[in-house]
């Protein structure tokens, strides 16, 4: 779970809004995510960001 600052780096029309209790948590949309860990993986070198994107870029071709 990442918690960012007020600015919004992707798109905002692919937002989710999930409801839990009485709490709203904004979900960003998983080409966003992709684009995030892809950049993490080459910009920082960050292998923990590469598999999360590897993992996220196969489990979301299979699944749709």
């Amino acid at each position: 779970m990442e918690v960012p600052g007020d600015h919004l780096a992707g798109n905002r029309d692919k937002v989710t809004t999930i409801k839990v209790g009485n709490l709203k948590l904004y979900v960003i949309g998983i080409e966003d995510l992709i684009i995030d860990r892809l950049a993490a993986c080459s910009e920082w070198k960050s292998d923990t960001d590469c598999k999360q994107a590897h993992y996220m870029l196969r489990y979301y071709f299979i699944a749709e």
